[in-house]
């Protein structure tokens, strides 16, 4: 498997709610895309990255992108301009997020194809069906749609922030 995409490549995509309440995790992919990027192309030398930023309908704006890369401070200086801000809702466009990291990226016809939505939150249900039809045209083209849900780690880091505030550390 490593041999056949070590020749015709592997584009990854990462799609990233950059709502408020993913500054975490923003700051991670930050901090560690250098590293990240090094790992895959270790396993794969003509690898290339690239990040997708999506946030809903009505902030500041709904999706940003940095173009698929061999380079990982491509990427870390792209989410290093993402301020993590808006959301308070709980659905998100996602949507969008995946749209973007199909349309704009550049995709090599011959490469794996992969995208990972990383979130904490659902896309609207409106958008459900849209989303369905956007996985299976990616994987008509030989692309693989993922997904981290980070929903149980947020909501475990809230419930630690709240009771350290009420009562003091953790006994």
């Amino acid at each position: 498997f490593l041999g056949s995409l070590r020749k015709s490549g592997l584009d990854v995509a990462l799609v990233v709610d950059s709502t408020a309440s993913m500054q975490d995790v923003i700051d991670d992919i930050k901090n560690n895309s250098l590293q990240l990027v090094g790992r895959i192309q270790e396993l794969v030398p003509i690898a290339r990255i690239g990040v997708v930023a999506f946030r809903d309908r009505g902030e500041r704006f709904v999706v940003r992108w940095s173009d698929l890369s061999f380079h990982g401070s491509k990427i870390r200086d792209f989410i290093g301009d993402i301020e993590a801000g808006g959301g308070g809702d709980w659905e998100e466009g996602v949507r969008q997020g995946v749209e973007a990291a199909m349309d704009e990226l550049s995709w090599r016809r011959r490469s794996k194809k992969v995208i990972i939505v990383i979130g904490s939150s659902p896309p609207h249900a409106s958008d459900l069906d849209a989303i369905d039809a956007l996985a299976r045209e990616f994987n008509g083209t030989g692309g693989v749609l993922s997904t981290i849900d980070l929903t149980r780690r947020m909501h475990e880091r809230y419930e630690i922030r709240l009771h350290t505030w009420l009562y003091g550390e953790l006994g």
